[in-house]
């Protein structure tokens, strides 16, 4: 079975293409309406790595979906593409599993865009789009928020008048559910122990962490957008309300401090410098790299602590996303306040981002694993094409 993923952003798009559970193509679509667009494609037997980007005019979503195709048909015949498998940032609450997009599926989608306003409408786009160019393959779409559709109301509840979850569905939400839910699966495989208490921590310029106990999300850090929660490369996460009142009165409208927590605050806001995790590392002397990352991993650490009181303690820490996988001196940072659970980080594999970091000894162990979302979508878009009653 041949299956195609999409993740469709605003000026950019992914792709890979699967056989089984291979991926065989990928690429992405860049700098979309730019000057500067163009695609870069890649084999999996590619020996000298990830090819230059070859510049070609993409002035809209549908022409860089026009070049994926036909980087795809090059490749092999597009009549033997069993599914596109798109990515989806919000499903509220009502999509908690992949389904297969038609006309109806479509509507039921762009009902969320409000909750979603930077993501949902490029991933409805991409769906258009595709379900015009292959008109006899099956689209799904796949849920970034379907992972967490498991939280318990304690968890996802906010502590408004109960009518404005009733009515206006604002509640947590979560999101990064497929990555933590592919990490999260092949911790619990490493471990032998399909019921551990795992805690997935997603850092990136996006960053999010989740509790995980008996496969299932109890707890996750983002909340009714991705905004809330840890610090972010130019997201503020958690902060008081009353100082959002107060910016808005400052900034003079909500859209401007709308643009100022998701854009101009985080590591960025923090440090004066950057938003990129390497960029502060190497400049860890100078005060504002260094004020940005031990705030980053202090927010890191109480999630942590949180979260292993509400599992009631912790079998497994899982590192994943760009800072996840490669900044070792982040894990160090917060992993030094675990100790006391007997946890014990093994230095030279952790500077090595071995899959395992922990120590022979350690009462919790901890892992570095990459994360593939666009394999677990996949593996999702398979489980829902062989039910029977698949569309």
């Amino acid at each position: 079975m041949r299956i195609l993923t999409i993740n469709s952003g605003s000026s950019s798009i992914k792709f890979q293409l699967f056989e089984g559970k291979q991926p065989i193509l990928k690429g992405i679509c860049d700098a979309i309406g730019l000057e500067n667009s163009g695609i870069s494609v890649e084999k999996p037997d590619d020996k000298e790595g990830i090819p230059e980007m070859e510049k070609k005019r993409i002035p809209d979503q549908e022409t860089a979906l026009k070049e994926i195709l036909d980087s795809v048909k090059s490749f092999c015949d597009l009549s033997s593409i069993s599914a596109v498998a798109h990515r989806v940032v919000h499903g509220g609450e009502e999509m908690r599993e992949p389904l297969v997009v038609g006309a109806r599926e479509l509507e039921e989608i762009r009902k969320l865009n409000s909750l979603a306003p930077l993501h949902n409408p490029h991933n409805i786009l991409g769906i258009e789009t595709m379900m015009k160019l292959l008109p006899n393959v099956k689209n799904i779409a796949v849920f970034d928020t379907a992972f967490h559709s498991t939280l318990p109301e304690k968890a996802f509840l906010y502590a408004l008048p109960y009518e404005f979850y009733k009515d206006k569905k604002i509640r947590k939400y979560g999101f990064h559910g497929t990555s933590h839910a592919f990490v999260s699966k092949e911790a619990a495989r490493i471990l032998e122990n399909q019921n551990a208490r795992i805690i997935s921590c997603h850092l990136g310029n996006g960053a999010s962490i989740t509790a995980v106990k008996e496969g299932k999300s109890i707890d996750t850090s983002m909340g009714m957008t991705p905004l809330e929660g840890l610090v972010m490369g130019t997201r503020c996460g958690d902060i008081d309300p009353a100082v959002v009142l107060n910016l808005v009165k400052e900034l003079g409208s909500p859209d401007s401090t709308g643009h100022l927590l998701n854009k101009k605050s985080g590591l960025l806001g923090l440090s004066g410098i950057s938003s990129d995790m390497r960029i502060l590392h190497e400049n860890e002397s100078q005060e504002g790299a260094k004020r940005a990352m031990d705030v980053f991993s202090y927010r890191i650490v109480k999630y942590f602590g949180a979260y292993i009181a509400a599992m009631n303690g912790v079998d497994a820490i899982v590192f994943t996303g760009g800072i996840g996988e490669n900044a070792w001196y982040i894990r160090e940072k917060v992993l030094q306040h675990f100790t006391f659970l007997g946890l014990q980080l093994d230095s030279e594999k952790n500077k090595k981002c071995e899959t395992e970091i922990s120590s022979s000894g350690s009462k919790v162990r901890v892992f570095v694993i990459r994360t593939n979302e666009e394999l677990e979508m996949v593996r999702e878009a398979e489980t829902l094409l062989s039910k029977p009653n698949s569309q």
